[in-house]
């Protein structure tokens, strides 16, 4: 029997429902106007009965948090979560009541905004008094089911491509995000809505969602994911990112502009992403206070290392892993100084990908940020380096473990990325490029047929004058966005400007080599038609200065 501090009067039910969950969750969820909550509270053995049927992959079940793991956080479990669909004016009045969405690729998860959920005890039974509660149903309404499971029927192609719409929202589907499952949470009828690609338009502008939200791609159908700005499979659309002031505005009332950051709550992101595999501070971690500090000098991520072994460690074996690199003592340290948190896998680790996969999820902490493949081959030539249908196997695995494409990011150095053959591999999934590139030039450029920009480009293992006054260790390897690392439709498009008249085609093919040459000769830069970072940083400051 569970509940805050012990004490089971402390669950009960949402007026209304059968549902339940803690009082200070119902409380919250009353003084936002009652929206509709599609699920609550879940009891121990009804997460044994979904894990157990999950670990043994038996039909029909869906990926499932462990209820006896020590490391997952199991806010359904404890009482702490709600799923409400993130339609109308929910996202606004939920924040100003004091929930937040901590689960970025879940929309609909919302928990209570400055609370650990793990100083709430797991819920075994519920207790006698629950319906005995002088809680009366607000004022507003139960809502009506408004967030649509869409299933868009392309007539050219034959294919259903799923996805989720609500008031300024656009979430599309991929296998591995269980497409099934989400739709019985966000539609009380568990049915999906057929539409076809010709009413789609319509549709999306009825919900508030321009039609320049998605695209189709030599037939597959992608989003323009607000996150990343780039359309891929599995992206997600939000209005919201766009109205950030008037949703801080109404916080504001509710929670003090400089108060402490909750745990687990990421804040706003800084310009560079650091990685740490390589600094535990002898195992036990930094601490909150010095990621408090990175975060104040511009840090805005972090990537640990959850395991897997690189050129110097060919031959380790999967059950050395753990001891060799496991460094998650860095996790909650992060999340509670506001951080995100990604976690990375190097290659040439002996183990089959569904071994690796379930290595990976069974650490308990990709439950959010990203799961990235770190594909490199730094100081030894004879090194294992995965091949791209070796990505392809473990992404998959992954994938099947129920960790989607759209969370996993694949780590190249720019001749892997240029010359290796995985932009294909990338494309064909939805896996996005973190690129390694040690220069010190602002600009570069990623050939090997990428249609989209790098995410994060690590651009030094040096550290930087910065983040030395917070870590005063000469080497950290940090990172910025991957704006500033041009794809070939880029250098195109840069060079017609200038009169190059070349067709925009994303191919480094003659005719662009040969506008590339005559550009370098006009910089002044040695002329071989090939555009290193010396090149497009030229590039990039003679349009600057035209367009000025």
């Amino acid at each position: 029997m569970g509940g805050s501090n012990g004490n089971p009067t402390d669950i009960i039910r949402l007026p209304g429902t059968s549902m339940w969950a803690m009082r200070f969750v119902v409380e919250t969820w009353l003084s936002a106007g009652s929206p509709r909550v599609n699920s609550a509270g879940r009891l121990y053995a009804d997460q044994k009965y979904f894990w157990d049927g999950w670990a043994a992959r038996r039909p029909g079940f869906n990926p499932a948090d462990n209820p006896d793991d020590p490391n997952a956080r199991l806010p359904h479990l404890r009482g702490f979560a709600l799923d409400i669909d993130p339609t109308g004016d929910r996202v606004a009045r939920l924040t100003a009541a004091g929930f937040t969405r901590p689960i970025s690729y879940e929309p609909w998860h919302w928990e209570p905004y400055g609370k650990n959920v793990r100083n709430y005890p797991k819920v075994y039974a519920l207790p006698a008094s629950i319906d005995a509660t002088p809680f009366t149903v607000s004022s507003t309404p139960l809502e009506e089911d408004d967030m649509l499971a869409l299933s868009i029927k392309d007539p050219a192609t034959g294919a259903a491509h799923l996805a989720a719409l609500g008031r300024g929202i656009l979430r599309h589907f991929i296998g591995g995000d269980n497409p099934e499952r989400i739709k019985n949470i966000i539609r009380a009828d568990d049915s999906w809505t057929e539409t076809t690609i010709a009413e789609l338009p319509v549709l999306l502008k009825t919900y508030g969602v321009p039609a320049s939200a998605w695209k189709l791609d030599a037939g597959a159908f992608k989003v323009l994911d607000t996150a990343s700005g780039a359309y891929r499979a599995g992206g997600a659309w939000v209005a919201e990112e766009a109205q950030t002031a008037s949703i801080l505005a109404a916080v504001s009332a509710v929670v003090p502009p400089n108060a402490e950051p909750p745990a687990e709550q990421p804040g706003t992101v800084g310009p560079w992403t650091i990685d740490i595999s390589r600094h535990n501070n002898a195992g036990n971690g930094f601490s909150v206070d010095t990621f408090k500090q990175f975060k104040a000098a511009g840090v805005g991520r972090v990537i640990v290392k959850l395991g897997g072994s690189n050129s110097a460690h060919s031959n380790t074996s999967l059950n050395d892993v753990r001891n060799l690199y496991s460094e998650t003592v860095h996790q909650d340290n992060a999340r509670a100084a506001g951080l995100l948190v990604d976690n990375y896998w190097a290659n040439g680790t002996q183990g089959t990908p569904e071994q690796v996969a379930r290595f990976i999820v069974d650490t308990g902490q990709v439950k959010s940020g990203d799961v990235v493949w770190d594909v490199e081959q730094w100081d030894n030539p004879s090194g294992r380096i995965w091949t791209p249908s070796q990505v392809e196997a473990y992404a998959t695995a992954l994938r099947d473990a129920g960790v989607p494409f759209n969370r996993q990011v694949i780590y190249l150095n720019l001749n892997d990325a240029n010359n290796g053959g995985y932009a294909p591999v990338a494309k064909r999934l939805g896996l996005r490029l973190w690129l390694a590139h040690y220069t010190t030039a602002q600009y570069t450029l990623v050939k090997g047929g990428w249609d989209q920009k790098p995410i994060y480009w690590q651009f030094t293992s040096g550290n930087t004058p910065e983040l030395r006054k917070v870590y005063d260790n000469p080497v950290l390897d940090v990172n910025r966005s991957g704006v500033n690392a041009w794809i070939v439709s880029e250098l195109q498009t840069a060079l017609n400007k200038l009169g190059a008249g070349l067709t925009v085609d994303n191919d480094y093919g003659r005719a662009t080599a040969t506008a590339v040459a005559a550009f370098q000769k006009s910089a002044g830069l040695v002329v071989d038609g090939d555009a290193g970072s010396r090149t497009i940083t030229a590039l990039a400051a003679r349009l600057e200065g035209s367009a000025g």
